[in-house]
């Protein structure tokens, strides 16, 4: 049997590729310039708790995926981790914004009542307040800006994600909902 020219199977390669990108894409209803997707339940490509290939900002540190389920999708965001008292300490101080599809988890050694504020805390934040199996147990919408009051986790949390204030309303997250990430078990 005669083999295709080189050049021959390479093209049949690339549309081969190309027609698995479309086939398998997810539906995003949000937008894709923001970096945020919002893929449907079952999409193969929604993969938890991997590390992005991005950088946080003024930092080194890498940034992780997060995937958020809200009822039927799950939406994928990249967040910075703070897991030291320092890095919790400072958290998204000083920022004068924060993207969609950006955020900060908040991760302590073991779950804990939590109380969190926004003093230095230029922009408005969604706080997520996660319990140790990933479930959402609480949000604080929209919180106020520089506000030296204290905002609760009114029970044991493991982790506190910080989002863009509304963006939870955005997406139909609520209490109940799940995140997924490597510190919930659920997560690579």
């Amino acid at each position: 049997m005669n083999e295709p020219a080189p050049g021959f199977a390479r093209l049949l390669t690339a549309v081969g590729i190309a027609f698995t990108a479309i086939l398998f894409r997810p539906s995003v209803t949000l937008a894709e310039t923001s970096g945020m997707q919002l893929a449907q339940s079952g999409s193969a490509q929604v993969q938890p708790g991997q590390p992005a290939a991005q950088q946080a900002p003024d930092d080194t540190t890498p940034l992780e995926a997060v995937t958020l389920a809200a009822d039927d999708d799950f939406v994928v965001i990249n967040v910075e981790v703070a897991r030291t008292p320092e890095q919790r300490e400072k958290g998204l101080m000083n920022r004068d914004e924060l993207p969609e599809a950006r955020g900060m988890l908040f991760v302590w050694d073991q779950p804990l009542p939590v109380t969190m504020w926004m003093r230095n805390t230029k922009i408005s934040l969604d706080m997520i307040f996660i319990r140790s199996d990933g479930v959402i147990h609480r949000i604080a919408a929209n919180t106020v800006p520089f506000s030296e009051d204290l905002i609760s986790s009114h029970g044991d949390v493991l982790a506190v994600l910080e989002v863009r204030g509304g963006l939870s309303r955005k997406i139909g997250l609520r209490p109940g909902h799940r995140v997924h990430h490597a510190i919930f078990g659920n997560g690579r």
